[in-house]
């Protein structure tokens, strides 16, 4: 939320005209323009986002970007808490958003660390894009298709018609090469040191596409879902060797970008309603 106030008996000064002449048009320039400055916002996210950054920000149905009348003189544009890390930026962090007690999937270990199994969409059906660019996870995922005669393209159903969901099919997926020769295939490996600090496994680099499975699920908006995915586990314990880092955030200060606007636009206001008064 900014602040934007106007002092009507100033403006009343500037025009030359008494408060009681003025205020009923003074309160509808000041509406009209936080209402303006409510749709700048949304312009400004729509130039600057894409996708789920955008999609995140402004919320289904604009819920995140709101105006409302606060009192008879006040009007409020405001950008929703849960949002306001792509507003102010953050910094590079652990996701445990992803591990808060409780939420569905949330297990908690037999030494109290939290861990939570997370799919990781590698490729859609239905022309779906590739969510990996790595033209050999790409080429790999397309081989094993073509091996296991399977299709993202065709919904499989049940025999009354329904679709199937859930996990259709697991594929045995082997790396074509080895970790040192492609290392971008391949997890960062865990040390021997990293593994006694954390409890977690040593390993040299799991393969990106290990566990590769083609799944079935239903959509917000009611259509079925044909994607190939691998399932990753996230623990509190990754934390401490950095692993499961969202990356760092610069803040796009729409509010402060919004409030440099609104000024300029009532000096424009002002000198409109001066050229009117002085007639």
């Amino acid at each position: 939320m900014f602040k934007f106030s106007v002092n009507i008996q100033d403006v009343a000064n500037i025009l030359n005209r008494k408060v009681l002449e003025i205020e009923n048009r003074v309160k509808r320039e000041v509406q009209a323009l936080s209402l303006a400055a409510h749709a700048h916002i949304l312009n400004l996210a729509r130039e600057r986002l894409e996708g789920w950054n955008y999609s995140n920000f402004v919320g289904k149905d604009g819920k995140n970007i709101r105006w409302y009348q606060q009192s008879d003189n006040i009007w409020i544009v405001e950008i929703d808490e849960s949002v306001m890390w792509q507003e102010t930026g953050r910094p590079k962090m652990f996701m445990d958003w992803l591990l808060k007690p409780g939420d569905k999937g949330v297990k908690v270990a037999k030494d109290g660390s939290l861990y939570r199994s997370i799919p990781m969409m590698q490729q859609r059906g239905k022309g779906g894009k590739k969510i990996s660019s790595d033209p050999i996870i790409a080429g790999e995922i397309k081989s094993a298709l073509k091996e296991n005669k399977l299709s993202l393209n065709k919904i499989e159903l049940n025999p009354d018609g329904s679709p199937m969901l859930g996990v259709l099919h697991k594929l045995d997926m082997h790396p074509p090469t080895d970790q040192p020769s492609f290392p971008d295939i391949f997890s960062k490996p865990r040390t021997k040191e990293m593994a006694h600090l954390t409890g977690l496994p040593e390993h040299q680099g799991i393969y990106k596409l290990q566990g590769l499975a083609i799944t079935q699920r239903m959509t917000d908006k009611g259509t079925v879902a044909r994607e190939a995915v691998t399932f990753r586990t996230i623990s509190s314990k990754h934390k401490a060797e950095g692993r499961w880092m969202a990356p760092e955030v610069k803040g796009q200060n729409f509010l402060k970008d919004t409030k440099n606007w609104a000024d300029q636009q009532w000096n424009e206001i002002l000198q409109n309603l001066q050229n009117e008064f002085s007639r």
